[in-house]
């Protein structure tokens, strides 16, 4: 299986940074406004603004020598980061205390493995975006 993306692909993404990072933004304010007993948006927030962040840091891949490197390194951090943020989400209660027990039980378990799945397929294109990056820069700019 290829995990590369193609080079519109990857130009695809880079020029849709804004609707990433906007998108992102209103994601990580949905908890805020949305009734107690749901509290999702978090994570999904966090994977579409990294999206953004991500594509406007690896615009010039064609061009820039050593963004291979940055494009590693922003595969690591995503995994980790985004490692911590799931397994801190699952594990606790974030703003559920005071929640009835069936009201806690559904969100704990319609919502949250639903903001996961989604929020990680996100994460699944960030690491394939760095990944073509990374393979696509080096191949073009090891000569140099």
């Amino acid at each position: 299986m290829n995990y590369r993306y193609s080079e519109n692909t990857i130009d695809s993404i880079t020029r849709s940074h804004l609707v990433f990072i906007i998108a992102g933004v209103v994601f990580l304010l949905l908890p805020f406004a949305m009734p107690s007993e749901v509290k999702v948006g978090f994570l999904i927030g966090y994977s579409l603004l990294s999206l953004g962040i991500y594509a406007v840091a690896l615009k010039k891949w064609r061009t820039e020598p050593g963004l291979w490197m940055l494009a590693v390194l922003l595969i690591v951090l995503l995994g980790a980061v985004y490692g911590f943020f799931a397994y801190d989400r699952y594990t606790s209660e974030w703003g559920l205390v005071n929640l009835p027990e069936e009201k806690r039980f559904f969100s704990k378990v319609v919502f949250l493995p639903l903001e996961v799945i989604v929020s990680f397929s996100i994460c699944w294109t960030h690491i394939r975006f760095a990944y073509s990056v990374a393979l696509s820069n080096w191949e073009r700019t090891r000569s140099r």
